[in-house]
């Protein structure tokens, strides 16, 4: 067994488990207080935007760097209630690309690849001459299973 001094020794000569350690230690600390709800042991790892105070976050959850979690609070002048919810168990690769609007749920212990997008939101096409995200959403409830794993 290792003593405390050869755990310390390895920590500090390999940086980058010393870099997971201190990122872990941030999200169960400090970032955790920004979520709808947070579970223990869960990481999520330099995100490159996140709509904290609409995700609820289930325990010994692992989300990969440059993630993309979006709630639509309001688009073109209509209000929307999002909600994100991610099960327990869950281990997401880098750069998710996730937007939701109304409801987005990942089950418990699913695994998702790399360079996934998950929404509830589209964008209508009926005005031939409009740029697309101009006009309306259309917007319905994404569930993802227990057990599931979504490849790139």
């Amino acid at each position: 067994m290792k003593t405390i001094r050869q755990k310390i020794k390895f920590i500090i000569t390999h940086p980058s488990r010393l870099s997971f350690i201190l990122r872990k230690v941030y999200c169960n600390v400090i970032l955790k207080r920004f979520f709808k709800a947070w579970g223990v042991n869960s990481l999520i790892q330099k995100p490159l935007f996140c709509s904290y105070a609409f995700i609820n976050i289930g325990q010994n959850v692992s989300i990969g760097k440059h993630a993309r979690i979006e709630a639509i609070e309001e688009w073109n002048g209509i209000s929307y209630k999002p909600e994100i919810i991610i099960g327990d168990g869950v281990s997401i690769e880098q750069r998710l690309h996730l937007v939701a609007g109304e409801r987005v749920k990942i089950g418990s212990n699913c695994t998702i690849s790399y360079d996934v997008m998950i929404t509830d939101v589209d964008h209508q096409y009926e005005q031939i001459n409009t740029n697309a995200s101009h006009q309306p959403l259309n917007i319905s409830e994404t569930i993802i299973g227990d057990y599931c794993f979504i490849g790139a």
